[in-house]
């Protein structure tokens, strides 16, 4: 269950430490994310076991990892099988606002060299911006 991982968490920690939510960790560990109403019942399980203003950190990526696989394969965004529509209603999630948004996905080399593929880094985050527009600063 999601609220196992904060059993040793304790309140006198303070505003120092928070949560970090994986999206490949979610859905390799069973927390089906892919479709709106996935992501919204994951949501409520994560308010109800440890409050979502504990979230300081999203660490966003993709899989190819099966559902429930208990696999740590991160994917570019759009690459693996984590639906858009359900990462779009976890983004969006208005008690999700305050968050920072990592992109945590593999490195694209150019095809045939060991030269990093900038223009890709570019358009997988233009893509991250387009599914958490509506959070503040993005």
């Amino acid at each position: 269950a999601i609220g196992q991982a904060l059993a040793v968490a304790q309140p006198e920690w303070g505003e120092r430490i928070g949560v970090c939510i994986d999206t490949a960790h979610l859905w390799g560990a069973g927390h089906d994310i892919g479709t709106p109403e996935a992501a919204t019942t994951t949501l409520a399980a994560m308010d109800a076991a440890f409050g979502l203003a504990a979230v300081r950190i999203i660490h966003l990526n993709d899989t190819t990892t099966a559902l429930g696989g208990h696999r740590d394969l991160h994917a570019r965004l759009g690459e693996g099988i984590i639906g858009a529509d359900g990462l779009r209603t976890l983004l969006r999630d208005a008690r999700l606002a305050h968050t920072a948004i990592i992109l945590e996905t593999p490195i694209k080399l150019r095809e045939g060299t060991e030269e990093h593929d900038w223009d890709d880094d570019r358009t997988r985050i233009d893509y991250a911006r387009q599914l958490a527009r509506n959070l503040k600063n993005s």
